[in-house]
Order: structure tokens, then C-alpha cells, then sequence
């Protein structure tokens, strides 16, 4: 659990709102102000403390502190009054629509304050910052001491239980061991570096080759420290395979001796059973009642019983208790010694974590792992990219017509009309972005009004619905304007999109980062660290983890063939050399081969010259379902596999083969020349001094050694890789290769050149 607690004073220490939301089960999901945006909630709640402390002669914003004591567990606890008053402490509220009957956390944090000042008499003032109207609720000083006594006794219940599970966690730590038959070869020291820095509070960075077993090596470093500050480990992906593999790993520790609770959660949307476009708890009945349920169901206590919980089963126990899965497990969460999420739980402003994040107090009690973390600037990059499509706008104007929905046409008139003016700057026939001038800048738009004027119709258009969500997000990026952020607007089939482009996520991961109390970031691809660190909004003193290959250097032979050129102005010759390599590995030995490539267009070229063997290629869209077959048909031996470097099939992945026998890897996989990529070597350019190295080599460089970590991930996996193109064998490339590569075979026109070690004959291909 995550609530600021002293076990030495058994005192818990924290603000009254952190309490409430820690303590508190939501009594229902519906109702609420997030119809409209935070900056107007804070400027017409600012406004009526203001008007209430003018108008009774009070004062705004005053330091409270209350000590109390129940059930030996002892609170001290702060928090700042809106206004008190001669006539009593008024407490402002903004709610849309407006409520009728009071909050029961906002009647505490009330009576809190009355308290804590010795007040006779409060308000509850609700405000909807839409309409303006507001509602005065007067409160019953015997009433909310009455809830008060029942909170206080309920919230020392929850400590004490919490604190006898971490104590029971405790002991249990000192007969536990590594619960695996034995350690691979780096995993020790994966779990040592992982220790080092969250009994530190510190960060690192830790690259191990795939194979290596990172998981259950740095789960295994966290998570007794964590345990021994009663923090929570936070395990971060964006595979739902790792997922479960964390998971796993949870279960072995409970199965090893250590009674650790894990739950993996999903998305709102993976978990909803309702099966709709969009999540609205004004309809849904999981959201109608939820404290009452929970409690009747002993739908906590039946999760927490199970130890590690898996997103199917918490879906299918809270259908039963009939509350919202996406809610329940974030509740269930909240008393977990592992959460396992994905990386928009924590980096994404519009679905993270708020209760664990919101406040430095509970952030401060993080300790997060980022599994891939090579991908996480990426990833933040595109949180704060949004995009609006015209084609949403075209739809949204026909539903606002249709409906005779005034107030939507309204909103929509400045973005039709800066769609309009981006337009006229697209040429025609471009296919590439094309970056706006800084005069041209979205509407200033109260964006989650959209919601509010919207409503909750099931007739809603799925483009509307997007709309709303990218102007919220637009909005976001309003708040955060400055350089980092360019306007773009390109052509897409006959749809016109709007974006903002983020060419520098490190200040904004940074700022996660901070709050919690260690980070360690962790990847088969996290080289060189001195282009990494600075992405991950690292200080220049994280530590710095690698580890040697845990396989012996036979399983895998590495061959550059140097007598192809696969830059782009040979690309045609390279691809009848390209097809016809892959087609005599392929002939001559038969098994299972893969190979990779720097874009789907050269992949479906040399896939079009390789028909009489029957290749299967990568689809540049598929389904989750159709992804998983193709892994299937993947891993079922004799198959010819066509995939592209960075993609799906490349990282991420365990992929076993009955027959394998080795893969080829097209070129260095450079990104493609484009707008957006030359904006990020400008901005490299400016950190690190070369952009084209920092922008195009690095990245490409690391998708190659992505996509060959396919290949060997056990002791007795053997294959060949081999690298072709020229460019493997000269400056800065070669530097790049992960050292278990080297010696390399250099096949020439000549015949085998070895950088480092001994000769070698020619693969059978080549003979």
C-alpha cells in the first residue's frame, strides 16, 4: 500500500485528500466535473473562495493540521481550508452537473477542517463551471462527526491489515531465494545493479542481451527493498507477453516462499466486458453502484486471496460483483506489492495513474521498472503528438447538423476553419508532413467541453468520439507550449491531419521520473548509454549496467556480406542480390529462416521475387488476433519469414522455432528521410552536436540488433545471422555492433575477412 505510513510511531502521515482517496471506495462512478477542463475548474473555484471570504470577512487557503489516534494507529494530518469564515469553514466544490446530495469524501475533508479550526458549523458550496448555478449545503456538526469516528476507525482497520501483510512480507524475506533452479550467467548482476538503485532512490540503466532473463532478475533485486519501505514496485510494458511473464515471475515468489501481491492491469478499454465505443459511466450499470457492490461481494478480499491476479480474472470477478473491471483493479492496485501496466499508466497525462501519481507524497513510494526502455521516448514522444483528422470534422458537422446540436457547430467552427487554412499548404501530390508556420496555432478551445455538449448518446460517430479525445489531448499541449512542439500537417489518402509533433519527450519524462523514489530502465538495446540517458531524462549520474552474452559464442555465427550496397540508390540491384541470398539459405538449408527489413515497401519487393517459397510476410496491419496467427504459423517449422526491423515481429517477442536455422538482417535500418525525422536531428544536432548519428544511425543500428535477438534465446539455440550491406563493415556502424557479434565474418568479393579472431569457411549459401 502506498499511504504515507511510519511503522516505527505506527503513524500515518499525510494530507486529508490522500487519505480519502486511499481509504475511500468510490460510492459510485457516475457524476463528476470532468465535462470540463481543469484550468476552468481552477479559475471558477479560485473565483467563489474569493467571493465567499469577501463577502463573510474570512480568509482563503488555510493551513490546517489534526492529529488523531484509532485503534493505536495514530494520523497527522494537513490540509489547506478554501475559506474560513466567522460563520463557520466552507469547503468549494466544482461539479457538472450539479450534485444534490453531497459527496461523502468531500463532507470529511469538510468536517476535517472543522475539526482541525474547532468549527461549529461548514458548507459544502457546489459549483458547475458550465452553467455557473450553484447549490449550498449546509452540514450537520453531529452527522459528520458521526461519519467522521466511522472513517477514522475504518482507515486505522485498512492500516492494520496492510501493516501485517508488509510484516508477514518482512519475515518471510529472510528465508527467500532466488526462486529458479539456478542463476543464467549476468543475472546477478542485473539484480545487484537493480538493489543498488532502489535502496538508493536512485536510477540506472541496465542492458542485457535478450536471453538473458532481465525479468525475474530485476524483479527479484526490487522488489525485497521495495517490500522492506513498503513502497510499491511498478512494472512497466507495452508487450502483454511480458506481462505475463512478470506475472509469472510474481508466482514464483509466492510459490518460493514470499506472500506477494501482484495484479496486471490493462486498459479501461481491454477490460470493459461491455463491448462499446466509448466508456460513459452516466449509462454503463457496472458504473452505477460501486462501493456497495465491492463490499458485498468481498470482491477485494477474494482478489487479494489469489495473490497474482491476471487481467482475465479480475474482468471476470468484478462481472460477477457487477462493477467496473478497469475501476476494481485499480483499487486492488492500491493494497498490491507489484502493479504490472503498461507505459501510458504512468506517462500518458490523460490515463495515468492519478492516485498513485497525482501527488508527490504517493509517487514518492514508486519504485518503477521500464522493461524496453530504448522504446519509452518514443512512446512519450507520441502521448504528446496528437492529431486531428478533417474527415472527424466532416462527420461531426453532419452529426451537428443532423441533431440540431447548436452549440457543437459552434466548436467546431475554429477548427474547420485553421483545417482550411493548414490545407493551402500542402502541394500537391505530398506525401510527406509539412511543418506550419509558428503564426498558425490551434484553437484555444475549452476541449473537454466537447464531452459535456456531446453527452452520453450511443448514436455518437466513432470519428466524433475520436475528436473529442484529441482535442482534450490538444489541449494538453497548449497548457505545455514551446519549442519542443511543431504543427504539421499532411496528406492521407483523402483525409487531411493536423498534428502536433513532440521532437524532444525528455523534460516530460523527466518529470515522472523525479516524483518516484527509483527508476531503472532496462533493455537488450539501451547502447550507447550517452544517447540514451539524456532520452530518458536521466541525470548524467545514472548508473550504467551491462552485461556479457549468457550463451556460449558458438550458438550464434555473425556474417557480414560486404558485397551488397544497400543504401537507398542501389536499392534495385539489392534486391535481386537480397532475394537471391535469402533463396539459396532457403534451398540449400532447409529449417526456418527469417529476415528483416528497413521498410515494408523494400520487404513486399524481395517478397514478390521469393513466390516459389512460399514466404510469409509481415502485414503492414493486422488485428491481435491476426498477429497471433501468424506467430503460430511462425513457430511451426519450415517457414520462410519476411518481417521489418522495428516492427511487431521484431522485439518483445519469444519466438520458438522446432528448426531454426538463422536470419538475415537488409541494411543498418536507418528511419526514413522525413519531416519529422529531420526535426529530431536538428534537435540532436543541438544536444549532442550530431544529429544524423543521434537521429538516423542509432536507432536504425538498434532495430538490427532488435530484430536478431529473435534468433538465439536459450543455451541450446544455434543459428546464423547474417548482416548484409557494406555499410556493417565502416564507421560509425561497426562501432555499433554488441560486442558477442565480433569476430565478424566479413564475406568479400575475395572471399572471408575476419575483423577479430580466427578464419572461418563460407556459410553453405555462399559456396
Amino acid at each position: 500500500m502506498i499511504l504515507p505510513f511510519d511503522p516505527v510511531t505506527m503513524t500515518v502521515r499525510c494530507a486529508i485528500g490522500i487519505l480519502l482517496d486511499l481509504c475511500l471506495l468510490p460510492e459510485t462512478l457516475r457524476g463528476g466535473d470532468e465535462t470540463v477542463d481543469l484550468r476552468t475548474r481552477l479559475t471558477v473555484h479560485n473565483h467563489a473562495q474569493k467571493r465567499i471570504a469577501e463577502a463573510k470577512g474570512g480568509l482563503t487557503e488555510v493551513r490546517t493540521e489534526l492529529r488523531t489516534t484509532s485503534g493505536g494507529i495514530r494520523f497527522h494530518l494537513s490540509g489547506r481550508a478554501d475559506v474560513v469564515a466567522p460563520d463557520g469553514v466552507w469547503e468549494v466544490k466544482t461539479c457538472s452537473p450539479l450534485r444534490e446530495t453531497p459527496v461523502r469524501s468531500h463532507r470529511l475533508q469538510l468536517f476535517f477542517y472543522m475539526k482541525a479550526l474547532k468549527a461549529t458549523s461548514g458548507n459544502l458550496l457546489y459549483i458547475d463551471p458550465d452553467t455557473m448555478e450553484e447549490r449550498v449545503l449546509e452540514q450537520d456538526h453531529s452527522e459528520l462527526n458521526s461519519l467522521w469516528k466511522v472513517f477514522v476507525k475504518e482507515a486505522a482497520g485498512l492500516v492494520r491489515s496492510e501493516w501485517r501483510h508488509h510484516r508477514e512480507l518482512k519475515e518471510a524475506l529472510e528465508g527467500f531465494s532466488f526462486p529458479y533452479p539456478g542463476w543464467r550467467p549476468g543475472q546477478e548482476e542485473l539484480a545487484l545493479s537493480t538493489s543498488k538503485a532502489v535502496e538508493s532512490s536512485g536510477e540506472t540503466m541496465i542492458q542485457a542481451p535478450t536471453g538473458t532473463g532481465k525479468t525475474a532478475a530485476l524483479l527479484f533485486g526490487a522488489v525485497p527493498p521495495s517490500i522492506r519501505s513498503w513502497n510499491t514496485v511498478f512494472f512497466l510494458t507495452a508487450k502483454n507477453t511480458q506481462k505475463k511473464l512478470a506475472l509469472e515471475t510474481g508466482v514464483r515468489f509466492r510459490d518460493g516462499g514470499l506472500p506477494l501481491r501482484a495484479v496486471t492491469l490493462s486498459s479501461r478499454q481491454d477490460t470493459c466486458p461491455m463491448e462499446a465505443d466509448r466508456c460513459s459511466p452516466e449509462t454503463c450499470p457496472l458504473a452505477e453502484v460501486f462501493e456497495e457492490r465491492v463490499r458485498g461481494s468481498g470482491l477485494l478480499d477474494t482478489l487479494l486471496a489469489q495473490g497474482a491476479v491476471d487481467t482475465g480474472t479480475l474482468v471476470g470477478e468484478s462481472v460477477k460483483a457487477g462493477v467496473c473491471p478497469f475501476e476494481a483493479g485499480l483499487c486492488l492496485a492500491q493494497r498490491c506489492d507489484l502493479v504490472i501496466c503498461d507505459y501510458n499508466h504512468v506517462f500518458d497525462p490523460s490515463t495515468s495513474l492519478k492516485r498513485f501519481f497525482a501527488e508527490e507524497e504517493t509517487a514518492a513510494r514508486i519504485d518503477l521498472l521500464v522493461d524496453e526502455a530504448g522504446n519509452l521516448p518514443d512512446r512519450v514522444m507520441k502521448i504528446w503528438s496528437p492529431e486531428i483528422r478533417a474527415s472527424w470534422l466532416r462527420t461531426t458537422a453532419a452529426y451537428a447538423r443532423r441533431t440540431r446540436n447548436a452549440k457543437l457547430t459552434t466548436l467546431l467552427r475554429p477548427w474547420k476553419k485553421l483545417m482550411k487554412t493548414a490545407e493551402a499548404f500542402l502541394p500537391e501530390g505530398c506525401t510527406d508532413d509539412v511543418l506550419l508556420p509558428p503564426d498558425i496555432s490551434p484553437p484555444r478551445v475549452d476541449s473537454q467541453r466537447f464531452r459535456k455538449i456531446l453527452g452520453a448518446s450511443a448514436e455518437l460517430p466513432l470519428e466524433t468520439i475520436e475528436l473529442s479525445r484529441a482535442a482534450a489531448r490538444f489541449s494538453l499541449v497548449a497548457e505545455r507550449l514551446d519549442a519542443r512542439f511543431h504543427l504539421l500537417v499532411r496528406s492521407e489518402r483523402a483525409d487531411t491531419v493536423l498534428q502536433w509533433f513532440c521532437s524532444d519527450p525528455s523534460e516530460l519524462t523527466k518529470e515522472v521520473h523525479s516524483r518516484c523514489r527509483s527508476v531503472t530502465a532496462f533493455s537488450a538495446t539501451l547502447s550507447p548509454a550517452e544517447h540514451f540517458r539524456p532520452l530518458l531524462g536521466f541525470a548524467g549520474s545514472a548508473g550504467w549496467t551491462e552485461t556479457e552474452w549468457p550463451f556460449p559464442p558458438e550458438n550464434l555465427k555473425v556474417w557480414i556480406d560486404s558485397t551488397i550496397d544497400t543504401r537507398w540508390k542501389a536499392r534495385k540491384a539489392a534486391t535481386v542480390q537480397v532475394a537471391g541470398r535469402v533463396r539459396s539459405a532457403w534451398n540449400k538449408t532447409p529449417g526456418t529462416w527469417l529476415a528483416w527489413f528497413p521498410s515494408f515497401n523494400w520487404m513486399e519487393e524481395v517478397a514478390a521475387l521469393l513466390g516459389e517459397c512460399d514466404p510469409l510476410v509481415q502485414p503492414r496491419v493486422s488485428t491481435p488476433d491476426e498477429r497471433e496467427a501468424f506467430l503460430k504459423r511462425a513457430c511451426s517449422g519450415g517457414q520462410l519469414i519476411l518481417a521489418v526491423a522495428g516492427g511487431v515481429f521484431s522485439e518483445g517477442i519469444d519466438m520458438t522455432f522446432p528448426d531454426l536455422r538463422g536470419g538475415f538482417v537488409a541494411g543498418p535500418s536507418l528511419p526514413s528521410v522525413n519531416t519529422r525525422q529531420e526535426l529530431l536531428r536538428a534537435r540532436h544536432d543541438r544536444v549532442f552536436g550530431d544529429g544524423f548519428l543521434h537521429a538516423y544511425v542509432i536507432p536504425g543500428m538498434n532495430r538490427v540488433i532488435q530484430a536478431a535477438g529473435r534468433l538465439v534465446r536459450n543455451p541450446v539455440q544455434r543459428a546464423d545471422l547474417i548482416l548484409l550491406g557494406g555499410r556493417f563493415v565502416q564507421s560509425p556502424y561497426l562501432e555499433l555492433l554488441p560486442k558477442h557479434w565480433l569476430p565478424a565474418r566479413v564475406i568479400t568479393r575475395y572471399g572471408v575477412r575476419i575483423e577479430k579472431g580466427g578464419g572461418r569457411s563460407l556459410p553453405l549459401m555462399y559456396r
